[in-house]
């Protein structure tokens, strides 16, 4: 009883926001479960420290499912009660408190409890919601839309027309430019070709990864001059292949390389056609290539994931003099 009273009122607080909880998860470190990455298992994303083995990890432990629904709830419920997450409230949330290092990029466990806080604005969330809706009306699927949109014809993708029901027949070739949010005709709707799961497949086959890195249409709620990013990821050596290290930090490259003053511009993306095992770290990554910004990192839980079927990770960046000035300093901290 008191240990179930305990498990409660330490979620009530994570959910009001009340502090930052660095000291239960360094002490349930130990007891994390880790398995080999199977078939029937989603792949996380390995922290940077570490080779590019493939992992899975199971979601923490030390909550319920019923609470892991709640945590889900609060991730993804607007509300007018909360102030935007500053990068002082982030670096409390998610970094070590006993840990003197000054780090820029900072990796977040897939199964760090705190990640379950992050929510959208009011504003963002019923843009969302409208999203939602309009894919429901004119799209065969989300991730129809998304791999349309996001990969495009740089990787081979096309939008098609199939009749609404029997997406077997009348298939029509649409005009493709912007791939914006067009109304499909009234008993049609949109369709990617190849599709998603078409896509892997043949990635996989051959040996490819295909990378895009965007920014988020709907970000978290986060205050003006951080910018939220995703790295979305097709293909690997299998379908359970996570997000390696050598691809985010490919993704910390070009972010570093935009211009300091467009970090948040939309027209800005990056993409990449790799074949296995060419993508690698080449030397390592230098650290003045990666001092413009400052970072946190992460592959949410699947019980946090929008979209599941799709390996992506999140990356909230902000300049890194900017984040050294919020949190009381311009220059590494004393030891």
């Amino acid at each position: 009883i008191v240990s179930a009273l305990a498990k409660s009122s330490s979620f009530a607080r994570r959910a009001a926001f009340v502090a930052p909880i660095h000291h239960r998860v360094s002490e349930n470190a130990s007891t994390q479960k880790r398995q080999r990455c199977t078939a029937a298992s989603l792949n996380h994303l390995r922290p940077p420290y570490h080779s590019s083995q493939r992992y899975c990890t199971t979601v923490f432990n030390n909550v319920n499912a019923n609470n892991c629904e709640e945590a889900s709830r609060i991730a993804y419920t607007a509300t007018n009660e909360l102030n935007s997450f500053t990068w002082s409230d982030i670096t409390d949330l998610f970094t070590d408190p006993n840990d003197s290092e000054d780090k820029t990029n900072n990796y977040i466990p897939s199964d760090h409890p705190n990640l379950a806080l992050f929510r959208r604005s009011t504003t963002a969330q019923d843009l969302y919601e409208e999203h939602k809706h309009y894919l429901s009306n004119n799209w065969k699927s989300p991730y129809d839309y998304l791999v349309c949109s996001k990969f495009g014809e740089e990787f081979g993708f096309k939008k098609e027309l199939i009749k609404d029901d029997d997406p077997g027949l009348d298939k029509v070739t649409c005009n493709t430019e912007g791939n914006g949010l067009s109304p499909s005709p009234e008993g049609f709707k949109y369709h990617c070709i190849p599709s998603l799961s078409q896509a892997s497949d043949y990635t996989i086959q051959n040996g490819m990864t295909y990378l895009k890195l965007v920014l988020n249409d709907f970000p978290y709620d986060v205050q003006a001059g951080i910018h939220h990013w995703c790295l979305w990821k097709i293909g690997g050596t299998c379908r359970t292949e996570g997000i390696l290290r050598e691809e985010l930090l490919w993704a910390l490259r070009e972010l570093n390389s935009y211009p300091s003053d467009g970090i948040g511009c939309s027209s800005l993306s990056s993409s990449l056609i790799v074949k296995q095992n060419e993508l690698t770290e080449s030397e390592s990554v230098a650290a003045s290539s990666l001092d413009k910004l400052s970072t946190f990192y992460w592959v949410n839980p699947p019980h946090l994931q929008s979209m599941p079927e799709i390996h992506h990770a999140h990356i909230l960046c902000t300049p890194a003099d900017e984040s050294k000035k919020e949190n009381g300093f311009s220059s590494p901290p004393p030891v």
